[in-house]
């Protein structure tokens, strides 16, 4: 069986990378010629932007997201069989902000050059490598086997894989109904 399951998986996520690029192309022939888009589509798209490390980030290639973009989830969860980052990117999603964990000490950082200032629970990868644009960033963890490492994020904001979906709908305001949630939530514990 497992040679079987070896055997079919390139096969199976060739195919699910065909389907995928069909809805998004098909999502943007619907949106340029001004038809509905219901949100029945399988691949629903929602706007990413102000993510620090991804929207105006230079990456290898030479490519640069624009400042927002119409993208899911497997934007940054985008290595296959795993969830990981296939581009190794440290992002802030918002985590560090004070509000997001109220209970965490804040930190007032300040640039030495420009002398802008940032509120922060965490300085994130630039306690690693000094830079500025680092603050807040941090490294995405796999994804295969979420369920068994609560609490979620760095910070531990998130007790339950419930929250972690919360905070992405409020964030990137994605508007989940509460079976979408629920859909993805088994999802993700079933990875």
């Amino acid at each position: 069986m497992d040679s079987l399951l070896a055997s079919w998986t390139p096969r199976l996520l060739s195919v699910l990378r065909i389907v995928t690029a069909f809805m998004f192309m098909m999502h943007g022939v619907q949106k340029w010629f001004g038809f509905p888009t219901p949100r029945t589509s399988p691949i629903e798209l929602w706007s990413l932007s102000g993510v620090a490390g991804l929207n105006g980030q230079l990456f290898p290639g030479g490519v640069t997201p624009p400042a927002s973009f119409q993208g899911t989830c497997t934007i940054c969860h985008d290595a296959p069989n795993a969830g990981d980052h296939s581009v190794k990117a440290p992002l802030n999603i918002g985590l560090t902000d004070p509000a997001v964990a109220p209970y965490l000490p804040v930190y007032t950082v300040r640039n030495l050059q420009s002398g802008e200032t940032v509120r922060t629970t965490d300085p994130g990868r630039a306690l690693i490598t000094g830079r500025w644009a680092d603050v807040g960033k941090f490294k995405g963890p796999i994804l295969r086997a979420l369920a068994a490492r609560a609490p979620y994020f760095h910070n531990g904001s998130a007790r339950t894989l419930d929250e972690v979906v919360d905070f992405y709908d409020t964030r990137f305001a994605i508007g989940f109904t509460r079976r979408e949630k629920a859909d993805l939530v088994a999802f993700l514990r079933a990875l």
